[in-house]
């Protein structure tokens, strides 16, 4: 019970504004398979663009525990045409943040800026995310390196010095 004898919980979920996350989301799937989804909001001049991947801690085999994380430290590296830092300070320099995390099954990356600063959010984005250099034996963490898992056995399963040889160019 509460302070004033009531049992109402303080984290009750309130079905009536349940919609609210959802109304006026728009769905579109391009050819490539990207599923993109669109919810305006006029109340504040920002715009947040978000990717999520379908890959988190439980799509990591045994062996590999920790994978998904270090890959997600990979995207603010840098890209053939983006040195390190550089995605953080061309963010910040749109008037923005980024940051991103690992979930269970699915890692996010998310940056925050004014509205007007949408087109170069999205490119700056998607070069991060096509195009990052997985390989070049910077440190992510203070103690891993990725070219420590590109030695590693594949157990089945692609290794990163693999899986860069097949992204797009």
């Amino acid at each position: 019970m509460g302070e004033s004898g009531s049992s109402r919980s303080l984290f009750t979920f309130d079905v009536s504004r349940s919609s609210y996350w959802t109304s006026g989301v728009r769905k579109e799937v391009l050819g490539n398979g990207l599923t993109l989804l669109v919810q305006p909001d006029h109340s504040a001049p920002v715009v947040a663009v978000v990717t999520h991947v379908k890959a988190g801690f439980f799509d990591e085999p045994d062996r590999w525990t920790g994978i998904s994380h270090v890959l997600e430290h990979m995207f603010f590296k840098g890209t053939a045409t983006r040195g390190v830092g550089a995605i953080a300070r061309e963010t910040k320099s749109a008037g923005g943040y980024l940051n991103a995390s690992t979930s269970y099954d699915h890692t996010s990356y998310f940056a925050v800026l004014p509205a007007a600063s949408l087109a170069p959010a999205l490119e700056i984005q998607a070069d991060a995310l096509l195009r990052v250099e997985l390989l070049k034996g910077v440190p992510v963490c203070p103690d891993v390196r990725i070219d420590r898992f590109a030695r590693e056995p594949s157990a089945g399963r692609a290794a990163p010095r693999e899986l860069h040889h097949r992204l797009p160019t």
